[in-house]
């Protein structure tokens, strides 16, 4: 930090450490925005499993038990990672930019399983193949975690989050039981969230 920021603003604070989050069983190794937005998922939650999902550079999805432990994930690669590759793999592919920048979560959401659904222009195909197959990933995790009783909500948070809301609910009402359908929050601070409230226990430890 410049001197005359840090003479302002004060010392940089440490940076938080995944042992520091009470999240029980979570391994160190595990990134700590993954056990902030998992630990205050459940937090916030009825009671019940539930698999936590940040949409980001990666897409990672954290399972997390009804007594609150970590019980493991999957990372993916990211809407922006996944474009980007094709792109770079591929002799003719475009560089597309950011669907947000495009305006596709204000798009209607086209779905493999709807009739005229699928895309007729290279760009648009790129994307709804991103878009849906990260969408089907998550929907089947939370589906077969559901299905089993393991989980009961899906939290959805990240930036890419909006691009991946609708076809998620979708793909998740596709041949699932009513009684066993998830409950489906977003909330884009999840993660920001858990750190204020693991800065507000740790203020109150020093109190």
């Amino acid at each position: 930090m410049p001197p005359s920021l840090e003479n302002r603003l004060g010392p940089w604070p440490p940076p938080v450490e995944t042992r520091q989050v009470p999240l029980p069983h979570c391994p160190a190794h595990v990134g700590v925005d993954r056990a902030l937005g998992a630990w205050q998922a459940f937090g916030c939650s009825a009671g019940g499993g539930m698999l936590v999902v940040d949409a980001g550079t990666a897409l990672t999805m954290t399972a997390v038990t009804a007594n609150g432990s970590f019980a493991g994930g999957r990372i993916l690669p990211g809407v922006a990672l996944q474009l980007e590759s094709l792109h770079q793999g591929t002799a003719s592919l475009p560089c597309v930019v950011s669907p947000q920048v495009r305006g596709w979560p204000t798009a209607p959401c086209r779905t493999p399983a709807e009739p005229g659904s699928l895309a007729t222009d290279t760009v648009n195909a790129m994307v709804d193949g991103v878009i849906h197959g990260l969408a089907a990933a998550v929907a089947s995790t939370m589906a077969a975690l559901a299905a089993a009783a393991v989980v009961r909500e899906c939290w959805l948070t990240g930036g890419d989050a909006p691009l991946l809301q609708d076809s998620i609910r979708k793909q998740l009402a596709t041949g699932q039981a009513a009684a066993r359908q998830p409950t489906l929050h977003d909330d884009p601070d999840l993660v920001l969230k858990g750190l204020l409230r693991l800065q507000g226990r740790a203020d109150a430890d020093r109190a």
